[in-house]
């Protein structure tokens, strides 16, 4: 049996100067510490075998030495998606050195905040260069985004066909709507056109809608990039901002109990497994 993969995870520590956009005051709940003890409770209790830590919105990465450092200290933690300096001239020897240091066969991918950036961010040439140089790595670059954004990935996609991308949290649509958008799921079906990448089922917590409101966004992640292309990640804590991470667990499960077990299984483990090379 596929065991049971939360693809997008983060840890920090609200006091060590690196996260200043936890400030924010509707952020007031997660503005403190959040340890890897309690994270492994709170999975073992939800029946989720491993999670993927996620580097969390540092300006230079420098949480990743941390989030490496726990998956030393349990096998609950499969690896993590670090930060990179995707523009910098030297983007190459710096990915061959993080996988080099400590723990850096732990390293699954990386992703910086393009959600911060220009709408024509993902055009530059510098952006191109340091995604080339990941994808060399045989390495997944995460994308995180705005709704401005889109156009943009869909032309990078082509322009970087041995590029290995996955879209965070679907792209960012309106999870509070009772309806998702024509122009979401227009993106969606041109999204799933492109072989080079996945997303995740991420952020489904956000908003303030119950799990109907959020049926016929999940039955257009499926009908248009399918299961086997598509990863759950609880996005915790940031989903404890709704719900507790086993509320956030069920409603998943809730939201999908209407697909095969295959199907589950490859939305719940199989295609983190596949997209990470998880052993």
């Amino acid at each position: 049996m596929t065991r049971v993969v939360d693809a997008h995870v983060h840890l920090w520590k609200a006091d060590d100067g690196f996260h200043d956009w936890l400030a924010s005051p509707v952020l007031a709940k997660i503005n403190t510490n959040f340890s890897s003890d309690e994270l492994g409770a709170r999975t073992t209790l939800a029946g989720v075998d491993a999670v993927i830590l996620v580097e969390g919105g540092t300006p230079t990465g420098e949480d990743t030495d941390l989030l490496l450092a726990q998956t030393q200290a349990s096998s609950r933690f499969a690896g993590v998606v670090a930060w990179i300096d995707l523009v910098a001239p030297d983007v190459e020897r710096r990915i061959a050195e993080l996988r080099a240091g400590p723990r850096g066969d732990r390293i699954l991918g990386f992703r910086t905040q393009v959600q911060g950036e220009n709408d024509d961010y993902l055009a530059r040439e510098d952006v191109r260069a340091g995604l080339t140089a990941i994808g060399r790595a045989s390495l997944p670059f995460e994308l995180v985004i705005r709704h401005q954004q889109r156009p943009s990935v869909l032309a990078l996609l082509d322009a970087l066909p041995d590029a290995r991308l996955v879209v965070d949290h679907l792209g960012g649509p309106d999870f509070s709507a009772k309806r998702p958008s024509a122009e979401w799921t227009k993106w969606m079906r041109e999204l799933a056109k492109r072989s080079n990448v996945d997303a995740k089922l991420s952020a489904l917590h956000a908003g303030e809608s119950d799990d109907a409101g959020r049926e016929e966004l999940v039955a257009v992640a499926l009908a248009t990039m399918a299961p086997s292309r598509l990863a759950w990640g609880s996005d915790w804590p940031m989903s404890l901002l709704h719900r507790t991470y086993a509320q956030t667990v069920a409603s998943a499960r809730s939201l999908l109990a209407g697909l095969s077990e295959s199907e589950r299984a490859a939305i719940f483990g199989g295609t983190a497994e596949r997209v990470y090379g998880l052993a």
